[in-house]
């Protein structure tokens, strides 16, 4: 036991020395309107539809979903469509995942109704789709603590070396180990990546 203990550490450890240069591979000028994000808000369902027991099997990969779940809790996010969720995957978050992200650097995963406002392939995460947080209110509660709300919020894929671990594409669903993003391992990124599309809402629950 101590063994296993012991490598899931050493690669745990080596991909933290990995993350901050990684993240400098993002576009970090990539921004979006904020009043476009607030009328989309105002014109798309954001309601949550209600979780089945047990998920559909059959015609479900050439869906394209029309909303993303995020329930932090139980560490799950969900694609919908047409007011039904026809897929799971585990998820991790940020060393400090309780409660809502108050401002850069405190590791949280905001929570609330986002967008799904752009997407891009990292070196480091595989694929990523951005959170279109912060948002005007994200901003203001941030300013209250004189600091900036952040931004970078993404659904992103893990660093291709983990998959040399002893426990392979499981290891990312371990333990807790982004900024405040939404970690998944790279096989269900790659599903969430093709039945999403740009512009749909995010919510994202405690």
């Amino acid at each position: 036991m101590n063994r296993v203990y012991f490598i899931l550490c050493f690669f745990i450890s080596f991909s933290f020395a990995d993350t901050n240069s990684s993240i400098t591979l993002l576009d970090k000028n990539s921004t979006k309107d904020t009043n476009k994000t607030q009328e989309l808000q105002k014109s798309v369902d954001i309601s949550v539809p209600k979780i089945p027991k047990i998920l559909p099997t059959e015609n479900v990969d050439n869906l394209i979903a029309d909303k993303i779940i995020i329930k932090k809790s139980t560490r799950m996010l969900y694609l919908s469509n047409n007011g039904k969720i026809f897929k799971k995957y585990y998820i991790v978050l940020g060393d400090n995942p309780v409660g809502h992200k108050n401002f850069s650097g405190d590791e949280k995963t905001p929570e609330g109704v986002y967008f799904l406002d752009w997407r891009q392939k990292s070196q480091s995460y595989n694929l990523s789709l951005h959170v279109s947080y912060p948002n005007e209110k994200d901003k203001a509660n941030a300013a209250q603590y004189g600091l900036s709300a952040g931004g970078m919020i993404m659904i992103h894929g893990t660093p291709k070396h983990w998959e040399l671990s002893p426990v392979g594409s499981w290891l990312p669903l371990i333990v807790d180990w982004t900024d405040g993003c939404i970690g998944v391992n790279n096989k269900d990124m790659i599903e969430i990546w093709n039945q999403t599309r740009d512009g749909i809402p995010i919510i994202i629950l405690a």
